[in-house]
């Protein structure tokens, strides 16, 4: 019965250690994304975050919303995964903002339908756009 335990907690001990090195490993992957989208906007020191937004995503509607704000300050890079049609739509109406598609980072990982934005040398990530956004 002893051993059992053991093993149990032997088990239960490595599965949480792949989770935390999984983890590890996209958080550093986002972050080569992040890098290489900051080097990328260096001519817009104002850019408060990146926005990675599916054309599926829930939250479109309220993030087209937001963007299209002319007198927002904030500005976002904005990767955006949508048809040709649409990702041209928004590059105009979202000229606030820095705007790419995914094939533009090519090589970099694919991050689906987050938001970081960089707060006082901070990086905060989450997926729900909308209460990051409307802050």
């Amino acid at each position: 019965m002893n051993n059992g335990l053991i093993i149990l907690a032997f088990v239960t001990f490595m599965a949480w250690l792949v989770n935390v090195r999984q983890k590890r490993m996209v958080w550093s992957l986002q972050m080569q994304t992040i890098r290489h989208i900051q080097t990328l906007t260096k001519h817009k020191p104002a850019i408060r975050g990146v926005l990675f937004l599916a054309y599926s995503n829930q939250h479109l509607k309220l993030v087209d919303r937001v963007m299209s704000d002319s007198g927002r300050k904030d500005q976002y890079a904005i990767v955006l995964d949508a048809p040709k049609w649409f990702f041209e739509l928004k590059k105009k109406t979202w000229s606030n903002h820095c705007l790419f598609s995914p094939e533009e980072l090519a090589g970099m990982p694919r991050i689906n339908d987050t938001i970081f934005r960089f707060e006082g040398g901070k990086i905060i990530s989450s997926t729900n756009a909308e209460a990051l956004l409307t802050v």
